[in-house]
């Protein structure tokens, strides 16, 4: 036995002498992996381009996991948003202005809601929309000719019959309440 002094707390205590052996409890080994967290997680951003990419762990969807300190992995990008700007509120979400799903740069990232995420990605064209939606009934080529045939004077109930889809969702296509971009 030997006595080491905590790297953390300073107090004196004795221990079989080990390079691991740095601090006198478990209570001061966690405070100093607090302490050294921001450290260790800028350590893993890229920084050499206009985003900072996460260069740890990066789940398939394109997400980088970072650990938060406290044997947790949370999301690197919203690890980075709590070490720079703080705590973040319940029910937010830390979304990126670049769209770039392992940027961890702070000036890339703003808290939203989930309805603002969905209208950011929606205006971006990042959900799927038309005939690439997954409930799609009719192509894009459809919906022009029933909105042509609409405009030539055939009755909407016709179209829904001629189209096998419902009286409302005619007059949603016809009235651009749905697919407005075609």
């Amino acid at each position: 036995m030997a006595q080491l002094t905590c790297e953390q707390c300073g107090k004196i205590f004795n221990a079989k002498p080990s390079r691991h052996r740095r601090y006198c409890s478990r209570a001061c080994h966690s405070k100093a992996k607090l302490l050294a967290l921001p450290e260790r997680f800028w350590a893993k951003a890229d920084k050499s381009g206009d985003c900072w990419l996460w260069t740890g762990y990066t789940q398939p969807n394109g997400y980088g996991r970072a650990a938060n300190g406290y044997h947790q992995s949370v999301l690197a990008h919203r690890l980075a948003y709590q070490l720079t700007y703080g705590p973040i509120p319940k029910r937010m979400l830390v979304c990126h202005n670049c769209d770039v799903r392992n940027c961890v740069r702070p000036e890339h990232l703003f808290l939203g809601s989930s309805t603002d995420n969905n209208r950011d990605a929606s205006r971006k064209r990042h959900t799927a929309s038309g005939e690439q939606h997954w409930n799609a009934k009719l192509t894009d080529a459809q919906v022009m000719a029933l909105r042509e045939r609409y405009r030539c004077g055939e009755r909407a109930s016709a179209l829904a019959r001629a189209f096998g889809i419902s009286r409302s969702s005619v007059s949603l296509l016809i009235h651009r309440k749905t697919r407005i971009y075609t």
